[in-house]
């Protein structure tokens, strides 16, 4: 799954999976079952919501593109 939240949390990056609305009835053994379900490391409670979280474990940069700046392009004229 791809998604383009990433969440920081305890010095460790994790991707939201899924984010749904706090209810009582998912607590204790339903909350495991939807863990389970969903696939995910994590689950943080903010807000009123649920947020179900995937550690991402191992990243390796392939490459990146750097943005020139416009004050820097004016600085250089």
């Amino acid at each position: 799954m791809i998604s383009k939240q990433i969440i920081y949390f305890q010095d460790k990056a994790y991707i939201l999976i899924r984010r749904i609305l706090d209810n009582p009835k998912y607590i204790d053994d339903n909350l495991d079952l939807l863990m389970k379900w969903l696939d995910a490391d994590k689950v943080l409670r903010k807000d009123g919501y649920l947020f179900f979280l995937e550690e991402i474990e191992e990243a390796e940069v392939l490459g990146f593109k750097l943005k020139t700046n416009i004050f820097n392009k004016i600085k250089n004229l």
